[in-house]
């Protein structure tokens, strides 16, 4: 097993979120870990919204149903985990069955359990920017034998890999806004209006409206304002000129 510092390096050497996230997987499979699933949310109502980012290690249409269907997030869970402080574990099995507290049926639990997945531990972690909160289910290995997973030793690598994506721009890259965009984005958040954009940059005033609506659409924003919190938030802005 690497040290901490040894696989942060080794993710930032990924291509991308997801292969950062398999990368992790690999390491912590001495420690129990069978799949990681990572979901990152601004606000607590992101869920609702559908907007939430997510990344997963199951194969197949997992991370579909779980973002769908909402995995941990839905019902009862869904309104501890914006004040989760400690990793919660969970049994997916017995949370299937009506009478537990933690009743939460849904496709993604149930698939999991379908797959020989019954238990995870679910680890919250904030971002070190203020900007949101999250959280790692790391699952069980089902493989007979493989170690139970103590999670005083695992805990930490959900707030590790959330770092990794955000301080090395996963985060940013993930959204994959355009050049152009951005800079517009960033022009605007200065407080240029899109005619004083569009002369900055050598453009018409419909081109600029075009990007910034791209870059909404992307970012699963509203409004300008809440493009440019999101950018923000993922350190896409302040824009910087891609290096070519």
């Amino acid at each position: 097993m690497l040290s901490d510092e040894d696989i942060r390096q080794d993710l930032s050497q990924a291509h991308s979120m997801a292969g950062a996230l398999f990368r992790l997987r690999n390491h912590l499979r001495p420690l129990g870990v069978g799949q990681l699933i990572y979901c990152y949310m601004l606000h607590e109502k992101s869920f609702v919204r559908n907007d939430v980012i997510f990344q997963g290690t199951f194969e197949g249409d997992m991370l579909e149903t779980f973002n769908e269907h909402g995995g941990v997030t839905a019902y009862k869970f869904g309104d501890m985990l914006p004040n989760m402080k400690e990793p919660v574990f969970y049994d997916l099995k017995a949370a299937l069955d009506p009478g537990h507290p933690l009743f939460s049926y849904n496709k993604a639990t149930a698939k999991a359990v379908a797959w020989g997945y019954e238990t995870c531990w679910i680890c919250p972690f904030l971002s070190l920017d203020n900007y949101g909160f999250g959280f790692m289910m790391m699952y069980q290995d089902k493989e007979k034998q493989a170690p139970l997973m103590e999670i005083d030793g695992l805990a930490q690598y959900g707030s590790l890999y959330h770092h990794v994506m955000w301080e090395d721009k996963f985060l940013a890259r993930h959204f994959s806004l355009s050049d152009k965009e951005a800079q517009t984005l960033d022009l605007i958040a200065k407080g240029f209006s899109a005619f004083d954009v569009a002369e900055k940059l050598g453009v018409t005033e419909r081109a600029i409206e075009f990007r910034l609506q791209n870059a909404r659409k992307k970012l699963k924003a509203k409004t300008a304002a809440e493009a440019i919190y999101k950018a923000t938030a993922y350190l896409i802005l302040p824009y910087r000129p891609s290096s070519t």
